[in-house]
Order: C-alpha cells, then structure tokens, then sequence
C-alpha cells in the first residue's frame, strides 16, 4: 500500500472512533435520542477527519471554509442513511449501553459503505461531465 493509502485510512479509523466515542457520551450523558447523537458524532467526526485529511494527507497548511462546507455537502447522503439505520434500530434495540453500541456501530458502517458510494457515484458523474463533453448527467455510464 501507498504512505497515502496508509494515511487516509488512519484517519478514517481516528475518524470512526472519535464518531462513536462521541455519540455515545451524547447519548448516555445527555440521554438524548440515538439518531440525534448519531447525527452529532457523525458531524463532529466529519469536521475532524477534514482537518487530517487536509494537513496530513493534502499537506495543506491553511484550512477552507469552502472545502469544509463541501465535505459536509458531500457527506449529507451518508448522514440521511446513518440517522434513518439508528432510527429503525433503536426502535427494536433500546436501553442497555451495549444496544447502544449494537446501532452506533451499525449504522455507522451501514452510513460508511453508501458514503463510499456515493463519493464514486458522484466521481464518475464529474468526470464524465468535466471531460469537456456537454453530456448530460443521463448520457454518463458507469464503468
């Protein structure tokens, strides 16, 4: 694997813990919904993995209110799904810190694997429409 491969998923994984770690204090501490901690660790846990990512993998040194604003546009799909999957399960699984765990935990893979792909959805889109073709988002195939 390349040093940028081994980066980026270092920070995914500093990411997902921070996420979860969060969620739960919000929920056992605050007592507040599943879905609306979630939501909370998620969101902190995008703004976090932006700043590694954007130091540490981009080696930039001046942060963007913009690029951060983009990342939190691009991750809104994986949070709809995120917040949807902790919904249904806490309604099944409730009380106890370890079905607490259960949903964080799943809903957060659940949400990782359709961020992954919708960033590689929304990646072959622009490539397809950046080529400098006038095609239509509906003339782009998948490869």
């Amino acid at each position: 694997m390349t040093s940028d491969v081994v980066r980026y998923l270092l920070i995914a994984i500093v990411g997902m813990i921070v996420d979860l770690i969060i969620a739960l204090i919000i929920r056992r501490v605050f007592a507040l919904p599943l879905p609306v901690a979630t939501a909370i660790g998620f969101l902190s846990a995008v703004a976090l993995n932006y700043v590694l990512l954007e130091r540490f993998l981009f080696g930039r040194t001046v942060l963007s209110w913009t690029r951060l604003a983009k990342t939190y546009a691009s991750a809104q799909g994986a949070l709809i799904v995120r917040i949807l999957v902790a919904w249904v399960l806490s309604r099944a699984l409730h009380g106890s810190l370890q079905a607490d765990a259960i949903v964080l935990i799943t809903s957060a893979s659940i949400s990782f694997v359709a961020n992954f792909l919708i960033v590689q959805l929304l990646l072959r889109y622009s490539t397809c429409l950046d080529n400098g073709s006038n095609a239509r988002i509906s003339e782009c195939k998948l490869s």
